[in-house]
């Protein structure tokens, strides 16, 4: 940003903010906050997790079934137990008539909910072994792509955007499980995540699925302009942390009218060699 002799102020081109930020129309027609749910957990990404959980469990109980209702109280629930911070809160209390909440005991039976809870499942399993040669991730890449589209066609974010990581716990085993020892949850998986700064929203995002034989540039560079991707060309600036952050990133941004704010690494091999850099907390990148 330059300062002109008459007191005003110029952006450089790749600040020039060009987008309108807010929701889309795709999203105006929200009256109801089970509305606002549905733009992003859509019914058909509900059919085809729905499909799926009861074509993998007929294959055991033949008479097994799963209702439109049950899918929609059973996430519900799920939802509003990650609400209440209710992660680490015993189980079967959340049914309690003296520690749980009454809408868990109103929704459904406990039984019902762990029954489901343990057959749910989000892909086809008759074609799962052919796919998973091509997708490490398509157990539930499918599902994962369509929220991650939805997430997109409802809001226009503001000018200011964040890249990083988030690590999710989970127990299953796979090849990209992440072992972190200095987490209170120890196994988890990693995501990198694309969000507006404003208003916390999720725009885009990706999992860590290990070593990528075709990426050519550093894993940094690579994720950064991937989530990127859908907002470049409209003067967008986005902040990340020295993992992320080199010279070449920042030109590549910049061919593409996005900017970026970060820190830098000292030990970065394209960081000029200077006394002076070890004296103070950030250096500018021209």
């Amino acid at each position: 940003m330059d300062d002109c002799d008459t007191g005003s102020t110029r952006f450089q081109s790749q600040n020039v903010f060009t987008a309108k930020p807010g929701p889309t129309a795709y999203a105006r027609t929200v009256t109801r906050p089970v509305d606002a749910f549905r733009l992003l957990i859509d019914d058909g990404m509900l059919r085809h997790i729905k499909r799926c959980t009861v074509e993998y469990n007929q294959t055991k109980q033949t008479t097994w079934d799963l209702t439109d209702d049950e899918l929609d109280t059973f996430v519900g629930l799920l939802y509003l137990r990650g609400v209440m911070n209710a992660k680490n809160f015993p189980f079967d209390l959340l049914w309690s008539d003296e520690y749980g909440c009454q809408a868990f005991r109103k929704a459904m039976p406990r039984n019902r909910f762990r029954q489901i809870k343990s057959f749910i499942r989000f892909d086809c399993r008759t074609t799962l072994s052919e796919r998973i040669k091509e997708d490490k991730f398509c157990m539930i890449s499918q599902v994962l792509s369509r929220f991650v589209e939805n997430c997109q066609k409802a809001f226009i974010p503001d000018v200011s955007l964040t890249v990083d990581e988030q690590l999710f716990p989970t127990k299953a085993r796979c090849r990209f499980t992440q072992f972190m020892p200095n987490k209170p949850d120890k196994f988890c998986i990693k995501f990198w995540i694309l969000a507006e700064l404003n208003f916390k929203y999720c725009l885009n995002l990706k999992p860590y699925l290990g070593k990528d034989e075709e990426r050519v540039t550093s894993l940094g560079t690579h994720i950064v302009m991937i989530l990127m991707e859908p907002c470049f060309g409209h003067g967008y600036n986005v902040t990340m942390d020295n993992f992320f952050t080199r010279v070449k990133l920042a030109q590549m941004l910049l061919d593409k009218r996005t900017s970026l704010v970060g820190t830098v690494r000292l030990n970065r091999k394209e960081m000029p060699i200077s006394p002076k850099l070890a004296q103070y907390s950030t250096a500018a990148i021209h």
